[in-house]
Protein backbone atom coordinates (compact mmCIF):
# COMPACT_ATOMS: atom_id res chain seq x y z
CA UNK A 1 0.00 0.00 0.00
CA UNK A 2 0.98 3.06 -0.65
CA UNK A 3 1.14 5.47 2.21
CA UNK A 4 1.44 9.04 3.57
CA UNK A 5 4.32 10.76 1.70
CA UNK A 6 6.90 12.73 4.24
CA UNK A 7 7.85 16.18 3.21
CA UNK A 8 10.31 17.86 5.61
CA UNK A 9 10.82 21.58 5.71
CA UNK A 10 14.16 22.78 7.47
CA UNK A 11 11.67 25.84 9.32
CA UNK A 12 13.25 27.52 11.45
CA UNK A 13 11.07 30.08 13.37
CA UNK A 14 9.30 31.01 10.34
CA UNK A 15 5.86 32.21 11.18
CA UNK A 16 4.66 33.64 7.54
CA UNK A 17 2.36 32.26 5.12
CA UNK A 18 3.01 31.70 1.17
CA UNK A 19 0.81 35.12 0.41
CA UNK A 20 3.05 36.89 3.16
CA UNK A 21 6.45 36.17 1.46
CA UNK A 22 5.80 38.31 -2.30
CA UNK A 23 8.40 40.09 -1.98
CA UNK A 24 11.89 39.57 -2.78
CA UNK A 25 14.52 39.73 -0.20
CA UNK A 26 17.48 41.34 -2.11
CA UNK A 27 19.80 41.45 0.77
CA UNK A 28 19.84 37.53 0.50
CA UNK A 29 22.69 36.08 -1.58
CA UNK A 30 21.44 33.67 -4.44
CA UNK A 31 24.26 31.26 -3.14
CA UNK A 32 22.47 30.86 0.24
CA UNK A 33 18.84 30.61 -1.11
CA UNK A 34 19.56 27.95 -3.34
CA UNK A 35 21.49 26.00 -0.64
CA UNK A 36 18.90 26.82 2.12
CA UNK A 37 16.24 25.59 -0.63
CA UNK A 38 18.44 22.43 -1.39
CA UNK A 39 18.96 21.51 1.77
CA UNK A 40 15.77 22.21 3.20
CA UNK A 41 13.87 18.81 1.00
CA UNK A 42 16.79 16.44 3.33
CA UNK A 43 16.59 17.64 6.66
CA UNK A 44 13.64 17.72 8.82
CA UNK A 45 12.60 19.88 12.13
CA UNK A 46 9.04 21.71 13.05
CA UNK A 47 8.57 24.83 15.22
CA UNK A 48 6.09 23.52 17.69
CA UNK A 49 5.48 26.25 19.97
CA UNK A 50 2.94 24.45 23.23
CA UNK A 51 2.11 27.67 24.24
CA UNK A 52 0.23 28.53 21.37
CA UNK A 53 -0.90 24.76 20.34
CA UNK A 54 -2.82 23.81 23.39
CA UNK A 55 -5.99 21.78 22.24
CA UNK A 56 -9.44 23.63 22.87
CA UNK A 57 -11.09 20.21 23.94
CA UNK A 58 -10.49 16.84 24.46
CA UNK A 59 -10.78 14.47 21.52
CA UNK A 60 -13.45 11.78 22.04
CA UNK A 61 -15.74 10.10 19.78
CA UNK A 62 -17.84 12.56 17.65
CA UNK A 63 -19.45 12.56 14.03
CA UNK A 64 -19.03 15.53 12.21
CA UNK A 65 -21.06 16.08 9.04
CA UNK A 66 -19.33 16.63 5.97
CA UNK A 67 -19.88 19.61 3.56
CA UNK A 68 -19.11 20.12 -0.17
CA UNK A 69 -17.59 23.50 -0.78
CA UNK A 70 -14.79 24.71 -3.62
CA UNK A 71 -13.35 27.58 -1.23
CA UNK A 72 -12.42 26.23 2.38
CA UNK A 73 -12.66 28.18 5.12
CA UNK A 74 -8.90 29.81 5.95
CA UNK A 75 -7.35 28.45 9.35
CA UNK A 76 -6.24 30.76 12.50
CA UNK A 77 -2.75 31.74 11.81
CA UNK A 78 0.37 30.65 14.09
CA UNK A 79 3.78 29.91 14.34
CA UNK A 80 2.99 25.81 13.84
CA UNK A 81 4.72 23.86 10.88
CA UNK A 82 3.68 20.46 10.50
CA UNK A 83 5.74 17.77 9.93
CA UNK A 84 4.17 15.76 6.99
CA UNK A 85 4.63 12.14 5.97
CA UNK A 86 6.37 10.62 3.63
CA UNK A 87 5.69 7.53 0.73
CA UNK A 88 8.25 4.89 -0.20
CA UNK A 89 7.55 1.63 -0.72
CA UNK A 90 10.04 0.00 1.22
CA UNK A 91 13.61 -1.78 0.59
CA UNK A 92 14.40 -4.99 -0.29
CA UNK A 93 18.52 -6.14 -1.18
CA UNK A 94 20.62 -8.50 -0.10
CA UNK A 95 24.31 -7.45 0.60
CA UNK A 96 26.70 -10.30 1.20
CA UNK A 97 29.82 -7.89 1.65
CA UNK A 98 28.67 -6.57 5.04
CA UNK A 99 28.32 -8.74 8.19
CA UNK A 100 25.04 -8.25 10.12
CA UNK A 101 24.73 -6.43 13.48
CA UNK A 102 22.92 -8.91 16.32
CA UNK A 103 21.18 -6.84 19.10
CA UNK A 104 21.07 -8.48 21.88
CA UNK A 105 17.46 -8.05 22.57
CA UNK A 106 15.04 -10.11 20.51
CA UNK A 107 11.73 -9.28 19.97
CA UNK A 108 8.54 -9.38 22.39
CA UNK A 109 6.30 -11.26 19.32
CA UNK A 110 2.61 -11.57 20.64
CA UNK A 111 1.17 -14.82 20.72
CA UNK A 112 -0.30 -15.50 17.16
CA UNK A 113 1.44 -11.86 15.31
CA UNK A 114 3.12 -13.06 12.56
CA UNK A 115 5.37 -10.72 10.58
CA UNK A 116 6.25 -11.49 6.70
CA UNK A 117 8.19 -8.75 6.07
CA UNK A 118 11.54 -7.22 6.97
CA UNK A 119 11.81 -3.17 8.05
CA UNK A 120 14.02 -0.97 6.71
CA UNK A 121 16.16 1.76 7.93
CA UNK A 122 17.20 4.74 5.61
CA UNK A 123 20.16 7.08 7.49
CA UNK A 124 20.16 10.32 5.41
CA UNK A 125 23.04 11.53 7.86
CA UNK A 126 24.83 8.17 6.84
CA UNK A 127 23.65 7.39 3.35
CA UNK A 128 23.19 4.12 3.93
CA UNK A 129 19.98 1.37 4.77
CA UNK A 130 19.85 -1.63 7.52
CA UNK A 131 17.44 -4.48 7.19
CA UNK A 132 15.73 -5.85 10.55
CA UNK A 133 14.98 -9.66 10.02
CA UNK A 134 11.60 -10.19 10.52
CA UNK A 135 12.31 -12.60 13.26
CA UNK A 136 14.67 -9.58 14.35
CA UNK A 137 17.85 -11.94 15.31
CA UNK A 138 20.05 -9.73 13.34
CA UNK A 139 20.34 -5.67 11.68
CA UNK A 140 21.81 -6.29 8.85
CA UNK A 141 23.86 -3.29 6.52
CA UNK A 142 22.30 -3.43 3.31
CA UNK A 143 24.01 -0.68 1.27
CA UNK A 144 27.59 -1.67 0.16
CA UNK A 145 29.79 1.19 1.91
CA UNK A 146 30.99 2.83 -1.56
CA UNK A 147 27.35 4.07 -2.42
CA UNK A 148 25.77 6.83 -0.93
CA UNK A 149 22.14 6.11 -1.03
CA UNK A 150 19.70 9.44 -0.83
CA UNK A 151 16.16 7.56 -2.43
CA UNK A 152 15.15 4.62 -2.23
CA UNK A 153 12.17 2.29 -3.46
CA UNK A 154 11.13 -1.32 -3.85
CA UNK A 155 8.79 -2.73 -6.42
CA UNK A 156 5.70 -4.13 -4.76
CA UNK A 157 5.20 -6.24 -7.85
CA UNK A 158 8.76 -8.29 -7.31
CA UNK A 159 10.54 -6.53 -5.15
CA UNK A 160 13.10 -4.89 -7.58
CA UNK A 161 14.85 -2.51 -5.13
CA UNK A 162 15.96 1.05 -6.95
CA UNK A 163 18.49 3.08 -4.84
CA UNK A 164 19.58 6.66 -5.71
CA UNK A 165 22.91 8.10 -4.83
CA UNK A 166 24.64 11.43 -3.88
CA UNK A 167 26.61 11.02 -6.80
CA UNK A 168 23.51 11.06 -9.17
CA UNK A 169 23.36 6.77 -9.76
CA UNK A 170 19.98 4.94 -10.26
CA UNK A 171 20.44 1.39 -9.40
CA UNK A 172 18.56 -1.50 -9.58
CA UNK A 173 18.62 -4.61 -7.28
CA UNK A 174 16.85 -7.69 -6.88
CA UNK A 175 17.79 -10.58 -4.18
CA UNK A 176 20.42 -13.03 -5.41
CA UNK A 177 20.86 -10.94 -8.51
CA UNK A 178 24.02 -8.22 -9.38
CA UNK A 179 22.76 -4.47 -9.07
CA UNK A 180 22.68 -2.87 -12.54
CA UNK A 181 23.38 0.92 -12.99
CA UNK A 182 20.37 2.01 -15.25
CA UNK A 183 21.40 5.87 -15.10
CA UNK A 184 24.44 7.39 -14.39
CA UNK A 185 24.23 11.81 -14.35
CA UNK A 186 27.82 11.81 -13.88
CA UNK A 187 27.69 10.43 -17.70
CA UNK A 188 25.97 13.14 -19.07
CA UNK A 189 26.95 16.37 -17.35
CA UNK A 190 29.98 17.31 -14.68
CA UNK A 191 27.20 19.34 -12.47
CA UNK A 192 26.62 17.98 -9.26
CA UNK A 193 23.22 16.41 -9.45
CA UNK A 194 22.03 13.90 -6.97
CA UNK A 195 18.79 11.43 -6.18
CA UNK A 196 16.46 12.95 -3.84
CA UNK A 197 13.55 10.52 -3.88
CA UNK A 198 12.05 7.38 -5.84
CA UNK A 199 9.14 5.66 -6.55
CA UNK A 200 7.87 2.59 -8.54
CA UNK A 201 4.71 3.15 -10.49
CA UNK A 202 2.24 0.49 -9.79
CA UNK A 203 2.87 -1.71 -12.53
CA UNK A 204 6.53 -1.34 -11.61
CA UNK A 205 7.47 -0.81 -15.39
CA UNK A 206 8.16 3.05 -14.51
CA UNK A 207 10.32 4.40 -11.78
CA UNK A 208 9.75 7.94 -10.63
CA UNK A 209 12.63 10.13 -9.86
CA UNK A 210 13.31 13.69 -8.45
CA UNK A 211 17.02 15.60 -9.56
CA UNK A 212 18.21 18.16 -7.75
CA UNK A 213 21.33 19.80 -7.38
CA UNK A 214 23.95 19.68 -4.64
CA UNK A 215 23.93 22.59 -2.29
CA UNK A 216 27.55 23.15 -2.84
CA UNK A 217 26.43 23.89 -6.66
CA UNK A 218 24.84 27.55 -5.56
CA UNK A 219 26.75 29.14 -7.81
CA UNK A 220 25.59 26.85 -10.85
CA UNK A 221 23.65 28.06 -13.88
CA UNK A 222 20.73 27.22 -15.49
CA UNK A 223 21.74 24.53 -17.50
CA UNK A 224 21.52 22.18 -14.25
CA UNK A 225 18.43 23.51 -13.77
CA UNK A 226 16.78 21.90 -16.71
CA UNK A 227 18.04 18.50 -15.99
CA UNK A 228 16.80 19.34 -12.18
CA UNK A 229 13.13 17.72 -11.10
CA UNK A 230 11.15 14.83 -11.58
CA UNK A 231 11.96 12.28 -13.88
CA UNK A 232 10.07 9.22 -14.96
CA UNK A 233 12.08 6.31 -16.17
CA UNK A 234 10.43 3.70 -18.30
CA UNK A 235 12.05 0.23 -17.68
CA UNK A 236 10.72 -1.60 -20.87
CA UNK A 237 11.67 1.26 -23.59
CA UNK A 238 14.91 2.01 -21.84
CA UNK A 239 13.76 6.08 -22.00
CA UNK A 240 13.17 8.93 -19.39
CA UNK A 241 10.64 11.71 -19.80
CA UNK A 242 11.29 15.10 -18.24
CA UNK A 243 8.11 16.06 -16.40
CA UNK A 244 8.60 19.10 -13.46
CA UNK A 245 11.71 21.27 -13.52
CA UNK A 246 13.13 22.81 -10.45
CA UNK A 247 13.29 26.92 -10.49
CA UNK A 248 16.69 27.59 -8.70
CA UNK A 249 17.32 30.66 -10.82
CA UNK A 250 13.85 32.45 -11.59
CA UNK A 251 14.74 35.40 -14.09
CA UNK A 252 13.13 38.47 -12.30
CA UNK A 253 15.23 37.71 -9.79
CA UNK A 254 12.29 37.09 -7.19
CA UNK A 255 13.73 34.65 -4.11
CA UNK A 256 9.89 33.82 -3.20
CA UNK A 257 9.87 31.46 -6.98
CA UNK A 258 12.26 29.19 -5.74
CA UNK A 259 10.86 25.58 -5.73
CA UNK A 260 12.69 22.25 -5.72
CA UNK A 261 10.14 19.17 -6.43
CA UNK A 262 10.60 15.67 -4.63
CA UNK A 263 8.58 12.60 -3.38
CA UNK A 264 6.40 11.65 -6.20
CA UNK A 265 3.38 9.59 -5.87
CA UNK A 266 1.52 7.62 -8.01
CA UNK A 267 -1.85 7.43 -8.17
CA UNK A 268 -3.41 3.58 -7.66
CA UNK A 269 -3.98 3.47 -11.85
CA UNK A 270 -0.41 4.81 -12.34
CA UNK A 271 -2.28 7.95 -14.31
CA UNK A 272 -2.02 10.75 -11.76
CA UNK A 273 1.11 12.06 -9.28
CA UNK A 274 1.54 13.65 -6.36
CA UNK A 275 4.58 15.70 -5.85
CA UNK A 276 6.29 17.86 -2.84
CA UNK A 277 7.35 21.56 -3.67
CA UNK A 278 9.75 23.13 -1.59
CA UNK A 279 9.66 26.65 -1.62
CA UNK A 280 11.90 29.25 0.14
CA UNK A 281 9.71 29.73 3.02
CA UNK A 282 7.38 26.62 3.07
CA UNK A 283 6.10 23.48 1.34
CA UNK A 284 3.14 22.59 -0.70
CA UNK A 285 1.96 19.35 -2.09
CA UNK A 286 0.86 19.66 -5.76
CA UNK A 287 -0.68 16.63 -8.26
CA UNK A 288 -0.05 16.59 -11.76
CA UNK A 289 -2.69 14.78 -13.68
CA UNK A 290 -2.61 13.58 -16.13
CA UNK A 291 1.10 12.46 -15.99
CA UNK A 292 2.57 13.80 -19.10
CA UNK A 293 5.58 16.60 -19.48
CA UNK A 294 4.86 20.01 -17.88
CA UNK A 295 7.53 21.76 -17.35
CA UNK A 296 5.71 25.31 -16.79
CA UNK A 297 4.08 23.77 -14.24
CA UNK A 298 0.76 25.04 -15.61
CA UNK A 299 -1.19 21.76 -14.75
CA UNK A 300 -0.34 21.18 -11.31
CA UNK A 301 -3.07 21.00 -9.54
CA UNK A 302 -4.42 21.90 -5.62
CA UNK A 303 -7.39 24.38 -5.11
CA UNK A 304 -7.06 24.60 -1.53
CA UNK A 305 -6.04 28.26 -0.45
CA UNK A 306 -2.30 28.22 1.41
CA UNK A 307 -0.10 25.19 1.68
CA UNK A 308 -0.14 21.96 2.70
CA UNK A 309 2.39 19.65 3.96
CA UNK A 310 0.51 15.72 3.46
CA UNK A 311 -1.48 14.67 0.16
CA UNK A 312 -2.58 10.83 -0.17
CA UNK A 313 -4.58 8.78 -2.25
CA UNK A 314 -7.96 7.72 -1.29
CA UNK A 315 -8.10 3.77 -1.67
CA UNK A 316 -9.81 3.76 -4.76
CA UNK A 317 -7.69 6.64 -6.36
CA UNK A 318 -10.49 8.54 -7.45
CA UNK A 319 -9.78 11.53 -4.76
CA UNK A 320 -6.92 13.14 -2.74
CA UNK A 321 -6.92 13.35 1.19
CA UNK A 322 -5.33 16.49 2.06
CA UNK A 323 -4.41 17.83 5.35
CA UNK A 324 -1.11 19.41 7.55
CA UNK A 325 -1.85 22.89 7.11
CA UNK A 326 1.47 24.74 7.18
CA UNK A 327 1.74 27.26 10.06
CA UNK A 328 -1.33 26.89 11.59
CA UNK A 329 -2.52 25.79 15.26
CA UNK A 330 -5.36 23.91 13.91
CA UNK A 331 -6.21 22.20 10.81
CA UNK A 332 -9.16 20.59 8.62
CA UNK A 333 -9.19 17.23 6.88
CA UNK A 334 -10.32 17.74 3.28
CA UNK A 335 -11.04 15.19 0.62
CA UNK A 336 -10.86 16.48 -3.26
CA UNK A 337 -12.40 14.70 -6.09
CA UNK A 338 -9.61 14.10 -8.67
CA UNK A 339 -11.78 14.84 -11.54
CA UNK A 340 -13.52 17.90 -10.67
CA UNK A 341 -11.60 19.26 -7.76
CA UNK A 342 -14.53 19.43 -5.60
CA UNK A 343 -13.52 20.05 -2.04
CA UNK A 344 -15.34 17.81 0.50
CA UNK A 345 -14.86 19.10 4.22
CA UNK A 346 -14.76 15.88 6.65
CA UNK A 347 -13.21 17.55 10.01
CA UNK A 348 -13.19 20.79 10.39
CA UNK A 349 -10.30 21.56 12.23
CA UNK A 350 -10.94 25.43 13.45
CA UNK A 351 -14.46 24.25 14.65
CA UNK A 352 -13.55 21.00 16.74
CA UNK A 353 -10.04 22.51 17.78
CA UNK A 354 -7.90 19.84 16.50
CA UNK A 355 -4.68 19.64 13.90
CA UNK A 356 -5.32 16.63 11.81
CA UNK A 357 -2.32 15.29 10.11
CA UNK A 358 -0.51 12.53 7.97
CA UNK A 359 -4.05 11.27 7.06
CA UNK A 360 -3.97 8.31 5.45
CA UNK A 361 -7.05 5.88 3.98
CA UNK A 362 -7.08 2.15 5.14
CA UNK A 363 -9.80 -0.43 4.27
CA UNK A 364 -10.76 0.06 8.08
CA UNK A 365 -11.78 3.88 7.26
CA UNK A 366 -9.04 7.20 7.96
CA UNK A 367 -6.22 7.30 9.90
CA UNK A 368 -4.76 10.57 10.82
CA UNK A 369 -2.68 11.60 13.67
CA UNK A 370 -3.34 14.91 16.27
CA UNK A 371 -2.83 16.18 19.30
CA UNK A 372 -4.68 15.09 22.93
CA UNK A 373 -5.78 17.71 25.64
CA UNK A 374 -1.56 17.66 26.91
CA UNK A 375 -0.24 18.11 23.63
CA UNK A 376 0.83 14.35 23.00
CA UNK A 377 0.33 12.99 19.62
CA UNK A 378 -2.16 10.03 18.93
CA UNK A 379 -3.23 8.08 16.13
CA UNK A 380 -7.41 8.47 15.38
CA UNK A 381 -9.56 6.74 12.72
CA UNK A 382 -12.44 8.08 11.35
CA UNK A 383 -15.32 6.28 9.57
CA UNK A 384 -18.33 7.50 7.27
CA UNK A 385 -21.32 7.06 8.97
CA UNK A 386 -24.20 8.30 7.03
CA UNK A 387 -23.35 12.09 5.82
CA UNK A 388 -20.83 12.31 9.11
CA UNK A 389 -17.23 11.03 9.89
CA UNK A 390 -16.90 9.70 13.09
CA UNK A 391 -13.38 9.15 14.55
CA UNK A 392 -11.78 7.88 17.87
CA UNK A 393 -8.53 7.05 19.24
CA UNK A 394 -7.00 4.18 17.89
CA UNK A 395 -3.79 2.16 18.12
CA UNK A 396 -1.60 2.15 21.58
CA UNK A 397 -3.04 3.80 24.73
CA UNK A 398 0.35 5.75 24.84
CA UNK A 399 1.08 8.76 22.87
CA UNK A 400 3.01 7.70 19.50
CA UNK A 401 6.13 9.81 20.55
CA UNK A 402 8.41 11.01 23.52
CA UNK A 403 8.14 13.78 21.53
CA UNK A 404 5.77 15.98 19.54
CA UNK A 405 7.39 16.07 16.53
CA UNK A 406 6.03 12.85 14.24
CA UNK A 407 7.78 12.37 11.01
CA UNK A 408 5.83 9.73 9.38
CA UNK A 409 3.51 7.21 9.92
CA UNK A 410 3.40 3.96 7.05
CA UNK A 411 1.63 1.62 7.05
CA UNK A 412 1.65 -1.66 5.60
CA UNK A 413 -0.85 -3.14 2.44
CA UNK A 414 -3.23 -4.69 4.65
CA UNK A 415 -3.73 -1.24 6.67
CA UNK A 416 -3.07 -3.20 9.99
CA UNK A 417 0.37 -2.17 11.17
CA UNK A 418 2.61 0.87 10.48
CA UNK A 419 5.71 1.71 10.92
CA UNK A 420 5.70 5.18 13.48
CA UNK A 421 8.66 7.20 13.34
CA UNK A 422 9.51 10.51 15.33
CA UNK A 423 12.65 11.88 16.55
CA UNK A 424 15.13 9.51 18.18
CA UNK A 425 12.06 7.85 18.36
CA UNK A 426 10.59 4.10 16.65
CA UNK A 427 7.99 1.89 16.98
CA UNK A 428 5.43 -0.72 15.13
CA UNK A 429 2.05 -0.92 16.37
CA UNK A 430 -1.12 -1.69 14.84
CA UNK A 431 -4.48 -0.57 14.45
CA UNK A 432 -6.31 -2.24 17.13
CA UNK A 433 -3.72 -1.76 20.07
CA UNK A 434 -2.37 -5.14 19.91
CA UNK A 435 0.73 -4.85 19.21
CA UNK A 436 2.79 -2.15 20.66
CA UNK A 437 7.33 -2.87 19.16
CA UNK A 438 9.80 -0.82 20.84
CA UNK A 439 12.17 -0.48 17.64
CA UNK A 440 14.94 1.50 19.22
CA UNK A 441 15.63 -1.44 20.59
CA UNK A 442 17.16 -2.99 17.78
CA UNK A 443 19.10 -0.17 16.15
CA UNK A 444 22.63 -0.38 17.75
CA UNK A 445 24.54 2.48 16.59
CA UNK A 446 21.35 3.82 14.90
CA UNK A 447 19.42 4.21 17.87
CA UNK A 448 20.56 8.06 18.04
CA UNK A 449 19.94 9.13 15.18
CA UNK A 450 17.57 11.87 14.34
CA UNK A 451 17.16 11.46 10.68
CA UNK A 452 15.85 8.15 10.46
CA UNK A 453 13.06 6.73 8.00
CA UNK A 454 11.72 3.61 8.33
CA UNK A 455 10.14 1.44 5.78
CA UNK A 456 8.45 -2.14 4.82
CA UNK A 457 10.20 -4.66 2.99
CA UNK A 458 8.56 -6.65 0.41
CA UNK A 459 6.17 -9.36 1.13
CA UNK A 460 7.47 -12.56 -0.35
CA UNK A 461 4.44 -14.40 0.69
CA UNK A 462 1.90 -11.98 -0.66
Amino acid sequence: MKVSHTKHLNCGDQTKRKGCSSTPRGERSWMAAVAIITISVASACATLPSEQMTPTQIMEPKTHTSTMTTTPKPNMPATYTAVAAETLDAMLTLDTTTKPQVTSTPYTIPKGFQLSVPVYFHSYNQRAVWRLDPQAVALERVSPSDWQVTAFDVSSTDGRTAYGTWDGKLILALAGMEPTTILDLREETEFPLFIRSLAWSPEGNQLAYAVHLQPSSAESGLEEEKMSGIWVWDLEEKTKTHLLRNEYFPEDGDINKLVAFSHPVWSPDGTGMIVTGHYWEWINTLWLDPIKPDLDRSNLKNPLEYTWGDATWTLDGRSILVSGLQYASTCDLYRVDRETLVVETLIDGKEEGIFIFLAQELPEGIAFVSYDEDFEPRLYIGKQSGNGLVYEPAGPDDPLCTSVAVNSVVWDKAGRYALVSCHRDRRLLSLDGSLDIDLDLYLGLLVNEDNLDLYWGFDLYD
